[in-house]
């Protein structure tokens, strides 16, 4: 997918945050200090489960919705708007991000 970045499983935003813990973890134990090493790796782990950027099988069908940023649509609602320059009709799309598998996109 055009987001994937080739090569690298991660967000390309998240490298940092990604390798900063990393250099603590390497540090301390290069310093000999256990306790922060395995503190170390234990957020470093966690960066990159957060950061992942796996590469996305989007649900093919007609009258599909697909949910950005990975969530699922659990609502679409017609609702009408009153504004002082006029009024519009529009769809609302209610989203729910889920916290044990956020890169798994849903289709409604």
């Amino acid at each position: 997918m055009a987001d994937h970045a080739v090569g690298i499983p991660f967000a390309k935003e998240g490298i940092p945050f990604i390798a900063a813990p990393a250099g603590v973890t390497l540090l301390a134990g290069w310093l000999g200090w256990p306790v922060l090493a395995f503190l170390g790796a234990g957020a470093t782990l966690f960066s990159a489960w957060f950061f992942r950027n796996p590469a996305r099988v989007v649900p093919q069908g007609q009258n599909l919705i697909i949910a950005p940023g990975d969530g699922k649509v659990i609502a679409i609602e017609e609702e009408f708007a009153a504004t002082v320059l006029e009024r519009a009709q529009y769809q609302a799309h209610d989203l729910f991000e889920c916290v044990q598998r956020p890169h798994q996109p849903d289709a409604l």
